[in-house]
């Protein structure tokens, strides 16, 4: 995913977001919390209007929220959750298994501990992560947006800590294994 081409289309669409907006977030939403997460995100993007907010609903035919938004809130059920959090500065959630995947994206992640579940599910593997922030309220949030800025030498020193190296290796030596 992370080396794909990427549609042009796609690519401008993510081009004109990024001059339209100094960062972009976006949000991939759980079924069982996703009308708290809105709400959540929702109030955050009335705070910080020069940020876009993409939000990946789980359903979206069925997503009953989607009126009423801020010009700076994107739904956005066109375009895969890996291919947002790659033009994204910022990937937030709640207990979303994609968190971990973001960060192979080099994408940090802001996890939004609605009801305790960011920290139930994620503090213990993200504990010493430094590209892993954990919020409680809406202002933590808008804090954290406006002044983290990890860098990218963080990225590659947590990342190793995540991820298998040269998998595909791995992999192939494997299935010689099986074999």
């Amino acid at each position: 995913m992370k080396n794909k081409i990427m549609d042009k289309k796609v690519v401008m669409y993510f081009e004109l977001l990024h001059k339209k907006y100094e960062k972009l977030v976006t949000i991939s939403s759980q079924d069982t919390i996703e009308e708290e997460l809105f709400l959540f995100i929702k109030e955050v993007s009335h705070l910080l209007p020069k940020v876009g907010f993409i939000f990946v609903p789980r359903q979206y035919q069925l997503f009953s929220l989607k009126k009423d938004l801020s010009e700076n809130m994107i739904l956005n059920d066109k375009i895969d959750l890996y291919t947002n959090t790659q033009f994204s500065d910022f990937h937030s959630s709640v207990y979303s298994s994609f968190s971990s995947e973001a960060l192979f994206f080099e994408t940090p992640n802001i996890m939004i501990n609605i009801k305790g579940m960011a920290n139930a599910y994620f503090s213990e593997l993200f504990q010493e992560n430094t590209l892993v922030k954990f919020v409680d309220t809406p202002k933590e949030y808008v804090h954290c947006i406006q002044n983290w800025h990890p860098n990218q030498l963080e990225f590659r020193k947590d990342n190793n800590q995540l991820f298998e190296q040269n998998n595909e290796e791995s992999i192939q030596n494997f299935l010689k294994i099986l074999q």
